[in-house]
Formats: C-alpha cells, structure tokens, sequence
C-alpha cells in the first residue's frame, strides 16, 4: 500500500503505457495500492501538490505516462481522486486550494505540452477533455457549494487567458456545463477566449 507522497505519484504514472485498444493499467484489476475514498484528506493534499508541481513530471515520465496516469486520477471511471476536490467532510480552505491547483496543471503542464506533438495522444486527449470528465459541476444552491462554484469558476478564468488553443477550448466546453447557473460569469470568460 501507498502511504507518501513520493509513493503515490510513482503508482500513479510509473506504469507501461496501453497501446491503441488496450486497457491501462488501472483496468487489469486487482487491489489498488491508494483509496482516495477512505483516505480523502491525503488524495486531496498529494492530489493539490502533484496539480502545483505538475511542470516537474516532465522530468520524472514519459508524456504519454504523464497522460495515462492523468486520466487515471482525472477520469472518475479511473480513480475517484478528483471527488476529494468537493468532499464536503474536507474543509472548504484545504478544498480551495486543490481547486486553484486545477490552474496550474494547466500553467505548468498543459499550456506548454498539450499538442500531439509535443505531448502526445493521452496527455492532448486529457487537456482537451479535461472539464468533460472531471467531475465538476455547478452546486450554486448554499453558500458553501457558492463559494466552490466560485473557485471552479476562478480557475477557469486563469485557464482562458493561456495561449495553447487546447486549453482555451477545454474552458469553451466547461463553459457549456456553467452557463446555466452563471450566465454573466461563463460570458465574460467566454469573451476572454474569443473577443
């Protein structure tokens, strides 16, 4: 079993990547080495710092290892990992910074390496889907689900301003899911990417 850091984000993308119709490593089954379900509060934390550090794993994996073991843990049909970013058993402030984590992923990583050319198909695939699958989604009904709402929304304010077109149009698509709750907001980040 995992029970640092340093072991979790080795478990995470030290693994073969699957080949075009096979399955990744994290579908052959068998016990996981992690539950981010019986431990949330560390899922949230490796989760935030691996978000913060995401320019060092270049250095450490492959781009097509960083893409696999990010659709692991993004990708709930992989990993419930992302689930520990809205636990509501966590404090909103250790949440909050998960969160604004999300932005630099996007920073260090995505902006400069999400192309089929530079960061192959896996990681591309992940950048552009990103919104899609993570489980993200507007609450918007208390105060504390507004107060989320507003963190989600902050951090796809960030993602719009960068340069890489694949970025600029996973926030288009997660604009899609927004806009009902927050029109004026998912507008003006709207307007940011397309003038």
């Amino acid at each position: 079993m995992v029970s640092d850091y340093a072991g979790w984000r080795r478990w995470v993308f030290d693994h073969p990547v699957a080949g075009e119709g096979e399955r990744a490593w994290y579908f052959a089954g068998g016990e996981m080495a992690f539950d981010p379900e019986a431990d949330a509060e560390n899922a949230l934390l490796w989760v935030t710092r691996l978000f913060d550090e995401a320019n060092l794993l270049p250095d450490d994996f492959s781009m097509a290892q960083i893409g696999q073991g990010l659709w692991f843990l993004i990708d709930p049909s992989g990993s419930s990992h992302m689930f520990a970013l809205t636990n509501p058993a966590i404090p909103f402030a250790r949440r909050a910074k998960g969160i604004a984590s999300i932005a630099a992923l996007y920073r260090g990583l995505f902006d400069p390496k999400c192309s089929r050319a530079t960061g192959g198909r896996k990681l591309h695939s992940i950048c552009a889907v990103f919104w899609s699958v993570a489980p993200f989604a507007p609450m918007g009904r208390t105060a504390a689900s507004t107060e989320q709402d507003q963190a989600f929304l902050a951090v796809l304010e960030k993602v719009a301003v960068l340069e890489n077109p694949v970025c600029r149009k996973s926030v288009l698509e997660a604009l899609d899911f927004w806009k009902g709750a927050y029109p004026e907001r998912a507008q003006a980040i709207r307007t940011r990417i397309t003038g």
